[in-house]
């Protein structure tokens, strides 16, 4: 279990103690690779997933 102390001390800039999630909050993530790189941010933060794209050497 998260340390709610703990994660309020880690924040990100300009996110406020209120935005901060709670011990019992229900995080929804999305999560991709670039390449052999694995990225994961918050849903909301999600505009748009374009379907994949043919590379063409």
């Amino acid at each position: 279990m998260t340390d709610p102390v703990n994660l309020l001390a880690r924040r990100p800039r300009g996110v406020t103690a209120d935005d901060a999630p709670t011990v019992d909050a229900e995080v929804q993530l999305c999560a991709f690779f670039v390449g052999n790189e694995e990225y994961v941010l918050d849903i909301m933060r999600v505009e748009e997933i374009l379907p994949p794209q043919r590379v063409i050497p």
